[in-house]
């Protein structure tokens, strides 16, 4: 197989634990362009017993439809049963009509914002599948999200009611509006991360290191590609620590891998000097080990040295990695019926202090958990 985690990570698999083709097919399928040898596992994997029903309902979970069913048309159509075939097909072009409507509303939302003076950085969704698939179709997504001061947080809030948003959902760090009427559900940020999983970027600083980006018609604002990757390896990171070591979507680990891949000439240095300035080294690396190692991505290098030389970052990666083979079941609630259990907040516990490097953020974090969890 082309995946290293096929060759290295499944090997040290214990011996009960048993390969599903339809991980394999999953994870050679996961990205917009491939070599020879993972187009040739493709058809293999597709001429073994695969499961269909249980690889769609995967695909749709990790959000990579539209991934799989170009991989799979591209490579092999004829080998693909037809009703299967159709059936993706159908979902791909579902979800580039809906990603194109999503788009068309977070331009109507960021010009909104602009004429209430409300500085706004859209990031995931129709902004990631632009920059870095340049494909909408491309992206499975289902809301929009944007970032917004602190000071225009509940600003931000009165305005998108005016405009029939309903609150869905409160954190401290975004809250979540719907339409229902329009079917669009909007999350506004003051933050990338929660703050029980602090990660502070400040947004002046992000603001004035903003890319233009294609969009439609016209173009739109989002984060330079360095503070980008960071911020794209810090969500998978704090994902992978809230689901206790557990992948929540491929999706995030698959726009790593593209991202990498749509900007060859990154300044490397300065997202490394970045994320030590910040405390997010290892997320940077935890990140880049899972793009490498679950879908392919080749890294620099000298970054590839670095990277390795990471013991701890490896091993959490080979942890993330075994548990996405060893979950056949493919339970999405696996972590959340855990969270009120002893052990599962002893797991975040382990993993919080092993992926942060700074002894300040790990003498945080304890304070908090013994105040949150123990008191």
């Amino acid at each position: 197989m082309a995946q290293k985690l096929i060759n290295n990570t499944v090997s040290n698999k214990s011996p009960e634990v048993a390969t599903h083709p339809e991980f394999d097919l999953l994870l050679c399928c996961s990205r917009t362009q491939m070599d020879a040898t993972t187009a040739k596992s493709i058809k293999t994997l597709v001429e073994s017993n695969i499961n269909w029903a249980h690889l769609i309902q995967m695909a749709d979970r990790h959000g990579v439809l539209p991934l799989l069913y170009q991989s799979l048309n591209s490579t092999c159509p004829e080998a693909v049963p037809q009703t299967i075939l159709n059936q993706l097909r159908l979902r791909f072009q579902t979800n580039a009509l809906y990603t194109l409507f999503l788009s068309e509303e977070l331009i109507k939302l960021l010009n909104l914002f602009e004429t209430h003076q409300i500085p706004a950085i859209p990031f995931k969704g129709s902004v990631l599948a632009a920059s870095v698939y340049g494909n909408l179709a491309l992206r499975q997504f289902v809301d929009i999200d944007i970032l917004v001061r602190e000071q225009d947080f509940i600003k931000t809030e009165a305005l998108l009611i005016t405009q029939g948003y309903q609150l869905k959902l409160k954190y401290d760090w975004e809250q979540c509006f719907v339409d229902d009427n329009r079917q669009v559900e909007v999350d506004i940020h003051q933050g990338i991360a929660p703050s029980y999983f602090p990660f502070y970027l400040d947004f002046e600083g992000l603001w004035q290191r903003l890319q233009s980006v294609p969009l439609l018609e016209t173009t739109v604002v989002s984060f330079s590609p360095e503070d980008l990757l960071l911020i794209l390896c810090v969500q998978v990171a704090k994902d992978c620590w809230e689901k206790l070591g557990r992948l929540e979507k491929l999706i995030k680990v698959c726009d790593i891998a593209q991202f990498i891949q749509a900007y060859p000439e990154l300044n490397w240095q300065g997202v490394i000097e970045t994320a030590r300035k910040l405390g997010g080294l290892r997320m940077l690396y935890f990140g880049l080990i899972l793009a490498r190692d679950l879908v392919g991505a080749t890294l620099p290098p000298e970054i590839e040295l670095n990277v390795q030389a990471d013991s701890v970052e490896v091993s959490l990666a080979a942890q993330v990695c075994r548990n996405f083979f060893d979950n056949v079941n493919d339970s999405a609630d696996i972590a959340s019926r855990q969270d009120f259990n002893l052990s599962a907040m002893m797991q975040r516990f382990i993993f919080y202090i092993r992926i942060r490097e700074k002894l300040s953020n790990k003498i945080q974090y304890v304070s908090d958990f013994v105040r949150r969890e123990l008191m």
